[in-house]
Parts: structure tokens; sequence; C-alpha cells
């Protein structure tokens, strides 16, 4: 391009690019702008985006920022921060430092900005070699705000020892109050990492990760090791930090379309208090192996897997320098090729032939690290599968090496490439935020990362003789003498083996204390809770005010129409994409069917039909669509919490031109699946087992708060029956039975209850030129309407009474989850706002300092339910739950008779429209109406309540259904107790 031609074209006051978005003047390759050189630029039309690479001129610190016509504005600050051990360092600075800053001096300005900012996302991460800190928000001041305390944060943090102990690890009397109880462990992070620790796939990866990269950065644990973490000093993290937090290691990544000259600015303000660095990077590439290395370990036993059926087998290969973007994208198409659907190769091999049931969490190709790693294993294996599944590996790739794939299956997944392009969401920056840094760190140019067509054109041209995957197979597995083969067996005493060396390193750290030491800890106990305790001035963070919340709602134009007796929402969109939505209310459903539908659901997609099998049909669900799901849909009435709708959901989207080959498809798999597979059944039950407590492992809270409202509300308990540890019994069960002709029976019948059910509603997300195809579409696929209403009520919900109830799940876990939950109002009732508003100030005025910092659990929270209408209090890997569920108890009092301040009150407001009003994609708008039956004008009544509520308001919700709340529920999840609890329940997924 002639940019000498370009500047004189460009000299008019404003022009734009070819995206439509205008800009004052052009910014080439050299200029230099607040201490920043242009070092590259150009457009990626695929995503829409202009691309810009800076370099700050003193520090070299790297920067990109995509200039993009999207309101929903990222800006995030990375560091490569590489471990030599498993003490965690990485993990708890990035905790530690966003616990007060030199201009931000508070307590935790990160939590406590979370109320005082319109921001739809903002945390931190870290990962193997590298820490991240992003941020998206539509407003501008909040932007800036943001990305003031985050610079602030990282660059200059106070990193207060107390703010070690309390984020990190320290010593402490279990009950701090009482110097005769035992000395313990006790820390966010520590507490944090013990409930990784629970979660068997993650164990297996992390062994497989630091045996097969010891001796680079990837070979220790970034996050800690919680045997590790209490060997890690203050005066470590504090050394860390100051050779790793510099812009000389930073990389910064902004999107969106805010000014980039701003940002500039705001950034070169903040270089200039550093100088150069020179910084040490570590060995990153694996070198190769002289020959194949073979490791075996033990992790933890899941008691919903058959005992003799969960060891984890793979097999890898060193691949290439990931910095060889084309070589990287050709084996991540060569690993979907191999391992992606029921029609893969190698599913074929290793998990319909049962020989898992699930593949292995490393498998595939992972370009995440400086050198990537081809991986193919197995899950809810037999203890001696590993000899049959090295032989059926090396024989399916001997095949593919000599016959290749067929073009169809390429199509396929270019297709799917194709689709994603066009299929925009609302957080597609926050995406590229967190997507971009795993290659940019490990030397990849981040353009040509984003440059899809580009890899795509290439991959066209090397595959011309249709022989590149077949090359590729031969160069990294037959000729390649770099294999690692990794196995990890359960040990039914992982659990009470690791609470025993965590039991010996403690009694070794306490008992070495001398007295005086003792003492020590004891009075920073004490300093750490009177800190702690202490109400802080906030008054030098930024904050936006409720001013800046909208006053009216955003309106969503919809358009109503009729295809027969069946109802028709539409949404107009831009050509290019048609997203279909049906739903078929249940009425009168049985109900000893409802622990079956989402069984029924899953079969829809994994059995195939008498004509076809599933792996033909998702070979053409994956050609012509975006995909397709079927599962099961609750709501409540939002005028009435006891009338509880239970429906089938059916979604699908596609290219506009492929609209009746989807819909064909959806009759395929929601018509006609034949339930009579009982090999496929059978196999679909192991894969949906497989690695479910690993699920529960890490999203513990959210089935605790399941279980815990189940007991109040109609909905509440379908959604446990569907959803909650009752399904995950419920397919332990069934995966231990003998036959499955007693399931195939319930499935059928769900089956012929749908036949003849004929109500149905429908949505589309659709450019007005796709009505006639649509509808001509939906003229084959829908029953024949009956002339009755479709109703959301479900029959019987009246006769659901609330009951009060505590029950404790035993788990194999190192840490708890716990949840108390109480019934609330309507989604239209007047008190629902102030119910919304609560349990923000709840959870930011109370709970997380007294669960958080005081307790050491890695989250706690109020949350409420508006159109649930259930109120659940929450703990996350918490070591002391009984602790907690007393601290809720005090909460709510402690609401009840609080009177919260106007600037609380703000503050609250603006971390409840955080959600409220987060960007919403065009393909979802209208779907809360849709399915829940909320209308625009009972959204602009919330937002008006909510904006108006006192604090008056907020004491008086809290005693009413908190304190004087007439029934409450309470669930632990948690490691199996010597002494049961009086009054509760004791629940094992293994009985």
């Amino acid at each position: 391009m002639n940019h000498a031609r370009i500047s004189s074209f460009c000299r008019k006051n404003i022009v734009k690019n070819e995206f439509g978005k205008p800009f004052r003047r052009w910014i080439h390759v050299g200029e230099k702008i607040h201490d920043f050189s242009v070092i590259d630029k150009r457009k990626i039309p695929e995503l829409e985006l202009e691309y810009i690479r800076l370099q700050h001129d003193a520090t070299k610190a790297d920067m990109i920022h995509l200039s993009r016509n999207d309101p929903n504005n990222v800006f995030s600050i990375g560091f490569h921060t590489p471990a030599d051990n498993d003490k965690g360092i990485p993990h708890i600075l990035e905790h530690t430092t966003l616990c007060g800053s030199n201009r931000y001096p508070v307590r935790d300005p990160f939590f406590k900005m979370l109320n005082r900012s319109l921001a739809n996302f903002m945390n931190a991460f870290t990962a193997s070699d590298f820490t991240f800190y992003p941020f998206a928000t539509v407003n501008p001041t909040d932007y800036k705000n943001l990305r003031d305390v985050y610079l602030d944060a990282t660059l200059f943090p106070k990193l207060r020892k107390l703010d070690f102990l309390q984020e990190g690890w320290r010593f402490e009397h279990s009950n701090v109050k009482d110097k005769s109880t035992p000395i313990i462990y006790n820390g966010v992070v520590f507490n944090e990492m013990k409930g990784q620790v629970s979660d068997s796939s993650y164990v297996f990866y992390m062994l497989f990760q630091q045996h097969l990269f010891q001796g680079t950065a990837y070979g220790s644990n970034s996050g800690g090791d919680p045997l590790a973490i209490p060997d890690l000093s203050y005066e470590e993290l504090v050394n860390f930090h100051k050779t790793h937090y510099h812009p000389s290691n930073a990389k910064i990544f902004s999107y969106g379309s805010f000014p980039l000259k701003e940002n500039l600015a705001a950034l070169s303000d903040t270089f200039s208090h550093f100088s150069p660095k020179e910084i040490h990077k570590p060995e990153m590439y694996l070198a190769d192996f002289e020959g194949e290395r073979r490791v075996t370990e033990y992790g933890p036993a899941d008691p919903v897997m058959p005992p003799d059926h969960q060891a984890k087998f793979s097999i890898s290969f060193l691949a290439n320098d990931t910095a060889d973007i084309y070589e990287t994208f050709a084996l991540k198409i060569l690993s979907r090729l191999c391992l992606d659907g029921f029609s893969s190769p190698m599913y074929q091999a290793l998990i319909e032939s049962g020989l898992g049931s699930e593949f292995s969490p490393n498998s595939g190709y992972d370009s995440t690290t400086k050198r990537g790693i081809f991986s193919v294993g197995i899950e809810g294996a037999g203890n001696d599968a590993l000899p049959l599944l090295e032989e059926k590996i090396y024989s399916v790739f001997k095949d593919l090496a000599e016959n290749g794939f067929k073009q169809e299956k390429l199509d396929a997944i270019l297709h799917q490439m194709e689709i994603s392009l066009k299929h925009k969401s609302a957080h597609f920056g926050m995406g590229l935020a967190q997507s971009v840094p795993f290659y940019w760190f490990n030397g990849v140019d981040p353009a040509d990362y984003l440059s899809w067509n580009k890899q795509i054109e290439w991959l066209k041209n090397e595959n011309k003789d249709g022989k590149l995957f077949q090359k590729l197979i031969q160069k990294y597995v037959f000729k390649n003498k770099s294999r690692f083969v990794f196995s990890m067996y359960p040990s039914a005493d992982f659990s009470k083996n690791y609470q025993k060396k965590e039991a010996e390193k403690l009694q070794s750290h306490v008992s070495s204390l001398p007295q005086s030491k003792i003492r020590e800890i004891e009075q920073v106990s004490a300093d750490l809770l009177e800190k702690q305790s202490t109400l802080e001035d906030t008054s030098c963070l930024p904050t936006l005010s409720v001013s800046d919340i909208n006053k009216a709602t955003e309106k969503t134009e919809l358009e109503f129409m009729e295809l027969g007796n069946v109802p028709i929402q539409w949404y107009k969109l831009s050509p290019g994409l048609t997203y279909l939505r049906l739903l078929f209310p249940l009425k009168g459903f049985p109900e000893h069917l409802l622990p079956y539908l989402s069984v029924y659901c899953d079969a829809c997609l994994s059995l195939g039909t008498s004509e076809e099998s599933i792996a033909e049909i998702e070979q053409q669900i994956r050609r012509y669509t975006g995909g397709i799901n079927v599962s099961p849909s609750l709501v409540t009435d939002p005028k009435d919490l006891s009338k509880a709708g239970l429906n089938l959901y059916v979604s699908g989207y596609c290219l506009d031109e492929n609209v009746g080959k989807m819909t064909n498809l959806i009759k395929k798999v929601f018509y006609e699946t034949n339930f009579d597979n009982h090999e496929k059944l059978a196999t679909m039950l192991k894969t949906s087992i497989s690695g479910i407590t690993d699920g529960i492992a890490e999203r513990g809270h959210a089935f605790a708060r399941l279980s815990s409202a189940s007991s109040l509300t109609k909905k509440a308990h379908m959604s446990e029956q569907l959803n909650g540890l009752s399904q995950v019994k419920l397919l332990s069960q069934l995966n231990r039975a003998k036959d499955l002709d007693l399931l195939v029976s319930h499935l059928k019948e769900i089956h012929e209850f749908l036949k003849k059910s004929h109500d149905v509603k429908v949505a589309v997300n659709a450019a007005p030129s796709q009505q006639i195809v649509v509808k001509e579409s939906l003229k084959k696929l829908l029953p024949s309407p009956s002339m009755e209403p479709a109703t959301q009520k479900q029959e019987g919900s009246e006769s659901f009474g609330p009951s009060s109830t505590q029950v404790y799940h035993e788990l194999p876990f190192q840490t708890n989850f716990a949840s108390t939950s109480y019934i609330g109002v309507p989604y239209t009732h007047e008190d629902g706002a102030a119910l919304q508003i609560l349990s923000s100030l709840l959870t930011h005025k109370y709970l997380h300092g007294e669960i958080r910092e005081k307790g050491g659990a890695y989250g706690a929270g109020l949350s409420y339910g508006g159109v649930d209408g259930i109120l659940s209090f929450f703990t996350y890997r918490d070591a002391d739950p009984s602790r907690s569920l007393a601290i809720f108890t005090e909460a709510s009092e402690w609401a009840a008779t609080h009177l919260f301040s106007e600037s609380d009150l703000d503050e609250a407001k603006l971390s409840v429209f955080q959600g409220i009003d987060a960007p919403q994609s065009e393909s979802q708008k209208g779907i809360l109406q849709f399915l829940d039956g909320v209308s625009d004008d009972m959204l602009q009544y919330r937002r008006e309540r909510l904006l108006a509520v006192t604090a008056e308001d907020v004491s008086r919700v809290a005693k009413e259904y908190l304190v004087n709340g007439k029934v409450s529920s309470s669930t632990i999840l948690g490691p199996k107790m010597s002494v049961q609890p009086a009054g509760w329940e004791i629940n094992s997924l293994s009985s």
C-alpha cells in the first residue's frame, strides 16, 4: 500500500475505514505516539478489525490494539511469570497485587471496584508462564478508572505482609480467638488449590505437565501445590514482583472503539517511572528426548465411577515450535480430524469400542506452550488397558497415514470455522484477550495468529495433493522418538494420604516453632483480624455514579406472527446467520419421568436413527449448522413463584442458505432417534458420568445452591433433579445397571408423550428476507398444532409445599462448599428489587470480609435469582463450612438492623446493573421474553424499582425474608465426617 497517497487523501477532517468507523488521522508504521512507536499495522477483514502493534520506546513494553466497531471495550496488562518451583508464587502474587497500591492504598481495590463500576468483566488469571489482568466495559469513564486501577495495582502494589498472609498462606489457630485450638494452615490461595486437588482431571493434567516439561518453565505448578505453598516466604514474593512486574516484561492488550491515543498517554505516563530492564527468560522450549519416556502416578478415586475403570492414560508426541503459526494451524486441524465427534477415528477406536469412557484431559494438540504437544489418551479405563490403548492408537495413526481423511471431514471443520466468524458474541473482545496471550508470550506474532484467512489459504495450498495430514502423522508420530506415555491410576486413599501429608508437614512446622514464634503468630493473627475488621476510607478509588445508569431499558423490537396456530417471535438481524429456537411446553409431564428428561435430551444427540448412525448425523450437523441443542427448560411464572413450567427446548443456528438442512436435522434428532440402540446408549452413559465428580469439584457452589433451594419451590425441586446431585446419582446408578431395558422404556415413554404434545412456540433471530424459507421449513418440522394455546403451567405444581432441610453430601474433596437458601418473591413483586440490592450489599459489605478475608475461603456471597425468586448464601472452597453457616445467619441479622449509607446503596446498584446492562449479542435478543415470559415493560418496572431502592427498603426485606423467613434449607458438600452432625441428613454419591 502506498502510504504517501493515503496520507494525501486523508487530510480532510474525518474519513472512515472500510469497516465504517471514523477516525481523525491515519496511523502509520513508524509513527511515534506518546512515547510509543507503531511497528505494525494491518487489516484483518475476517474479524472486522484493524490491528496495530506498538512498542514503548524506553522500556520496550509490547502492546497490541485491535480497533473494532464494538462498544464493549477490553483492556489487559500481562507479565511473563514463569515459576521454578511449586510454591504458587505467580498465583499468590496475582492475588496480592490486587490488595492495594500507591494511588489506591485501600485493602482490596480490586474487589471494591467490583461495585463502583459497570464493568461486565473483571478478573485476573495465572497461566503456566504468564499472568494477566483483563477487564471489559462499555462506559468510557469506567474504562479509564479501571485501567488506572489495574496499572497501579500491578506496577505499584503495596505488597503488605498482612495481605500476603491473607491471600497466600498463614499459620493461625483454628479458632483465631481461642489460643487453645490447634494451629492450622489457612489462606485464600492455599484453600483454592486444595480444592483443585479434589479434581482428578486437574491432578492428571498437572502431573502430566510437570513430568513432561521437567527442566523448563512449564515444569512447575504456577498455581501452587498446597503441600509446597507453606514453603513460600513473603520476601520471595516481593522479590518476584521486582523481577517480573516491569514494563520491559509486559504485554498490553486493548480492543474496541475507544480512542487509542488516550490509552497510550496513560500508559506512557505510568511507564515513565521505569528504566529499561533486562529480563531473564528461562528455558521455554522442550528439547527432543533421546527415546520414549514413561511415568506412572496415582490420583483421586471417583465415587460415582466403577472402581475398576478409573485409570487415565495418554501417549504424547513432541511436535513443532508453536511460533510456526502455519504448521500449528495444520496440527490443530489434524487434532480435530482425529478426535472431534462420534465419527472421528480415535473416538470410534477408543471410546466407542469401550476401551475408555472419554478422552483424557490432555488429548488433542496443545499449542499453548512454546513447543506444541500432540496427545491421545483415555480416562475411565481398566487398569490393564494401556497396552491395548497403545496398539489402538498406533493402528489408527497407521491407517490414517496410509489412507488420509475424506475431504468432507475437512470441509465440515472449515465450515465450523466460517460460521464461528459470523457468529459474533457480545464478549468477542474478551475472548480474544483470553486466547491471544497464550501465543503472544510464546513468540507468536499476534497478527499472524488472528489472520485465519491466511492460515486457511496456506492449508489449502499445502494440501493440494490431499496428503498434508498424512505427512504430519509420519513426521510427528512414526518418525518421532520424543514420546511420553503417562498413566494415572485411582487410589482410594489419595485424599486421606494427601491430608496425612499436610498434617505431617504442619506438625513438622509447628513442632519446631519456639514459644516466641507462636506468640508472634498469635499477634499477627490479631493484627490481621483487626485490619480486616477496620472500616477504610475508600474515597481515593474512582467510581461511577448511579446517574451513569440509563433510566430506560433498551427496547427489544420484536415482531410477532403465526404459522397456523404456532406463535412465532421474530427479531430482525442482518443477513448471514439464522437462529431458530423451539419451545415445547410439557403440560402434565409424568413425575416419574422427570429425572430421565436430561438423559432423553442427551440421547437425542447421541444415538442416531434406525436409518443413519449418529456419526453420519453429526457430520451433517457440523457441515451445515453451527450446532443443534436439545435440553430441558424450566421457567417460573414472573407473577407467581408457585407456578413452574417444564419445557423441552430445541435450538440451532446456520448460514442463511442452510435453514432447510438444519430443520431436517432437527427433525431427525428430535423425532426419529433410535432408543433401542443399547450399545450407543451405554457409551453415552459412560461418557456422561466420566469426570462428573471433577465438575462438582470445580462448580461445587452451584451444586450446593441447587441442593439447598430444592426444598423451597417446585421449579428449584425440578431443577435439582435435572441438573443437580440427584441427576449425578441417577447417572451413576444407570451406569452400573446390568441392563438398560428399564431406561429404554422410560425414554420411549417420554418420546411418546412428546409425539402426542402439539403445543409449541418458536423464536427466530434472522434477516426479514428469511421469513418465507423459515416458515416453509417449519411446516415440515412442526407437529400439527392443537387448538388450545400453550401455557407455562406445570401440572401438579400447586401441590408442592416448601420445607426446611439440612443435607450433607459426602464427597472426596479437600475443601467444602456450603449454601443456605430462602424463598423470595416473583419477578414482578415490588420487593424483588430491594432483595436484589440486598444480595449485593451482603456479598460486598459483609460476606466477602468475614468468609473470604477472615475465613480463607476462595469465595462467598448471596445470590438472588430475580426470575426464580430464591435467595442463596454460598461459599466456594471453604475450610470451615460450619462457621460460614453461622455467618449467614449473622449477616442476615446485621442487614436487618444496619442502616446502609447512600454510597453503599449506589455501589450496590452499580454492581447489580453490571449484569442487567451487560452487552447482549444480537443472536440472544428476545430470549428472556421467549423463555421466561419477562417483557420489556416488566424489565422497565424492575429497573425503576432498583433505582428507587432505599436503605429502609433493604433493612425491611432482610428482616422479612431472611431473619423472619419461615422456611430455609442448608447444604454442605465436603469430605466424609468422623462425627455426624445432629439433625443433618447425610448423603453419599456412591450409595
